[in-house]
């Protein structure tokens, strides 16, 4: 979460979440293409061999972080994915992703708050409690 979006918190370059389509999965095993790497990826997110894809838990203690983050840096939310998908036992990776909804966090200070509730505005989201909402990711198609 930052400067109102919402930003993936892993993979290379920090993809950015758009606020009127879908976020699409691409590979980046062997990095962003760019100019200076002109790569196309091997094959459509996700793939069963593969660890690429748009990752979702079902639920929001099943979050596991390899990296210690910054408080305002991370924002839970229900997502809905949808396209290819891999199924895991704890959750998803699919091809496309959208917000639902981000949950408050009963930890953060009054200008984190209002920047979650900023990034609610601006993509058209609840901005709700844990116990006032389902926490589930939802699965379509």
């Amino acid at each position: 979460m930052g400067l109102g979006q919402l930003w993936s918190p892993h993979g290379p370059g920090r993809q950015r979440w758009p606020r009127t389509e879908p976020l699409r999965a691409i590979c980046l095993r062997h990095g962003v293409p760019s100019f200076v790497n002109p790569r196309i990826p091997e094959h459509a997110a996700p793939d069963q061999h593969c660890t690429c894809g748009i990752y979702a838990t079902f639920a929001p203690w099943d979050l596991e972080f390899d990296e210690l983050r910054h408080p305002w840096a991370l924002v839970a939310g229900q997502v809905e994915g949808w396209g290819r998908v891999a199924l895991g036992e704890r959750g998803f990776r699919a091809e496309l992703a959208r917000p639902r909804q981000l949950f408050d966090e009963l930890w953060w200070d009054e200008a984190t708050r209002r920047a979650a509730a900023r990034a609610a505005r601006a993509y058209g989201i609840p901005f709700v409690s844990w116990e006032t909402s389902p926490t589930h990711s939802i699965l379509r198609g």
